[in-house]
């Protein structure tokens, strides 16, 4: 955690992106054949959005690895059209009536296909980042309870915790002190980087442009890190 919070960013979003990136290099290079593994990842039909093209960028043996699961993803879904295909439901001619009347109801014909296209689980680098998460956040927050002086100091001396993340320290937190400490040093943070976002405005006003940029050059970065989280961490 201290070495967290002395990077840029929210130092759980850091730690978030360590522990995906962890367990993306652990497929790559130590799991893409391992029967459990490939059977986990055929029912969470690979990885979400974002994790995906995160695996794309591990290293080297990259594509071979991606090549061997997304090509279970392909084989599994093409199984479900063929199937599909060869299966087709007869509908009464009220449901198609009514269906071609009201947009919002479901396809009877579909309903049935298009519920197999949704994964089955969840993405496998989201739910051991969603572990990892849970478990720095009540380590915080405990520690923050018991007015833990290391962890205070930590905190205050990195970027503060991104909103999603302090909404989950916040409902997290088991004691008065905790939650005082957190919005106390939140509010703070908040303050500081409003009025640099307030400076970087000034300046971007053809009045002030001469005077050049400062810190808060990237202010306009870290506000959408404060407000979102920090998706890839530098």
């Amino acid at each position: 955690m201290s070495d967290a919070c002395a990077q840029p960013g929210c130092p759980i979003c850091r730690l978030a992106h360590r522990t995906v990136q962890r367990h993306l290099d652990k497929v790559i290079y130590d799991s893409v054949n391992d029967p459990a593994t490939r059977a986990q990842l055929r029912e969470s039909f690979g990885y979400c959005y974002e994790h995906a093209w995160q695996l794309t960028q591990t290293g080297e043996g990259t594509a071979v690895g991606v090549a061997f699961i997304y090509r279970d993803m392909l084989n599994a879904v093409t199984k479900i059209l063929e199937k599909a295909g060869q299966e087709r439901p007869s509908r009464p001619l009220l449901a198609q009536v009514q269906e071609k009347v009201n947009r919002t109801r479901a396809n009877s014909a579909t309903a049935n296909l298009t519920q197999q296209l949704v994964p089955g689980a969840n993405c496998l680098a989201c739910a051991e980042r969603d572990k990892m998460v849970d478990l720095a956040l009540i380590t915080l927050t405990d520690a923050l309870g018991k007015a833990d002086e290391k962890m205070e100091s930590a905190l205050h001396a990195s970027d503060g915790l991104c909103v999603p993340h302090l909404r989950q320290a916040l409902a997290l937190c088991r004691s008065d002190t905790a939650v005082t400490t957190l919005l106390s040093l939140t509010i703070t943070k908040l303050h500081a980087l409003q009025a640099e976002l307030t400076e970087f405005l000034r300046k971007n006003d053809y009045r002030f442009r001469g005077e050049g940029f400062g810190d808060e050059a990237d202010s306009w970065l870290r506000a959408v890190s404060t407000t979102i989280g920090t998706i890839r961490p530098e």
